[in-house]
């Protein structure tokens, strides 16, 4: 045996244990049922090998003299950016806000997207603002990668706490005086934020406040990064809530560019073929366009965003996307309807949309210590307080993830939840 085929026996094996369980600590493993996972389920990725067949073969009809293997251009390519574009409209159904080929860039997906325009466009140390609760990687991305200081602002029901943002921002632009703004850095601070189908909460922020997120964002010279990638994942009838970067209308006199909105195929499409695309106002893409990594690498995934464009060209996304909803509306009322049964310790509010549910139970139950007891149940779930930048903060709520199972198994797996929470709670 060759060292190579040691190294890829090696690597098998590290994956998956002799029943085919995942190893790495994030996928089911030894039995357990996963609430944690925020990925496509088996049904989902099974069909996508299909898309990409057909859509591999048209990319590769249609190219010219191999380009599709080349660079590629920076943004992406036209045909790509056109096709996206397109599609997009299609999907927000926002013809007051239309989103133009020029305003996007492809990217490897939302986790790339938010390291690179946060690495381009602050330094380390600079305050950055984010939503409470929020997604718990980007998090550590921010504050551990990037080594900026995290600013936590609580939400209300409707989104983030506006004017409290507003009275945080005065505070630290004051301790801040040192930071000079640039063409290459145009802003002094970010808003991170996810407000549609937020991760772990599933609220959607109301116009009210994505309106007067925009006037603070202009008021305090400050970058909104919109972590989007549940918007198409919308299950009521019509069309999605807009998205937060359509409030930043381009004829207002006073009108510069401070939405940046990051989407992904991860989440509708597949999280192994590396793909996103970010949609920003030109000043900010001429700044992510001119990065060295731009310059030297052209577009950070010319062929898959080739292939995936004539997914879209074809038709075979959309329909994709549309079985993918199904799929997850289906979970979402299914476990809505248990969740229901057992109101006198749980209390939720049904999202509209999204991979998540957000559980509160009563304020004396710590879920870092229900997760250590539920263990004998075969089940997992993600505490609160991991999706707080303070980590004292949520500790009696729940993230749940409704992406991952079939509902049968999902719905087995939160019956069983259920039951030990309330086992949980009359034993303490």
């Amino acid at each position: 045996m060759t060292a190579l085929s040691e190294d890829l026996d090696q690597f098998k094996w590290s994956q998956r244990d002799k029943e085919g369980n995942a190893l790495d600590g994030y996928y089911p493993m030894g039995g357990v049922v996963s609430l944690v996972v925020g990925s496509p389920g088996t049904s989902a990725l099974s069909r996508c090998e299909s898309i990409i067949k057909e859509s591999t073969n048209y990319a590769l009809d249609k190219d010219i003299d191999g380009l599709i293997f080349q660079y590629g251009p920076r943004a992406g390519s036209c045909e790509f950016r056109y096709n996206l574009a397109n599609w997009l409209n299609e999907q927000y159904q926002d013809p007051n806000a239309p989103v133009h080929m020029d305003d996007l860039i492809a990217s490897t997906g939302a986790t790339n997207g938010l390291y690179y325009a946060a690495s381009l466009l602050f330094k380390s140390g600079t305050p950055v603002f984010i939503e409470d609760p929020t997604y718990f990687i980007a998090i550590d991305i921010l504050r551990r990668d990037l080594g900026m200081n995290i600013v936590p602002v609580p939400m209300t029901s409707e989104g983030t706490d506006t004017e409290l943002l507003d009275k945080l921002l005065t505070e630290y632009r004051k301790k801040h005086p040192d930071i000079v703004l640039t063409k290459e850095r145009p802003f002094w601070s970010m808003l991170y934020i996810i407000p549609t189908h937020n991760n772990p909460t599933g609220r959607c922020i109301s116009p009210e406040k994505a309106k007067r997120l925009v006037e603070i964002a202009r008021k305090h010279d400050i970058l909104i990064f919109c972590d989007d990638v549940y918007n198409m994942l919308h299950y009521k009838e019509g069309p999605p809530p807009r998205r937060l970067l359509s409030y930043d209308i381009k004829t207002d006199p006073d009108y510069k560019g401070h939405v940046l909105s990051n989407g992904t195929f991860s989440k509708i499409l597949s999280p192994g073929i590396r793909l996103g695309w970010q949609e920003a106002p030109p000043r900010i893409v001429e700044i992510l366009n001119n990065s060295g990594n731009m310059w030297s690498g052209g577009c950070v995934n010319h062929y898959i965003s080739t292939v995936v464009g004539g997914a879209i060209k074809l038709g075979l996304l959309t329909k994709h996307l549309n079985f993918v909803r199904s799929k997850l509306s289906e979970n979402l009322h299914a476990v809505s309807d248990i969740l229901r049964q057992h109101k006198e310790y749980i209390k939720f509010q049904q999202p509209e949309g999204g991979y998540f549910m957000w559980l509160e139970l009563p304020d004396s139950v710590n879920t870092t210590k229900l997760k250590d007891f539920v263990q004998k149940y075969k089940i997992t779930f993600h505490p609160g307080e991991m999706s707080s930048p303070e980590k004292k903060r949520r500790q009696n709520c729940i993230r749940i993830s409704i992406s991952y199972y079939e509902k049968e198994e999902l719905c087995r797996a939160v019956t069983t939840l259920c039951q030990a929470i309330e086992e949980y709670i009359k034993a303490n």
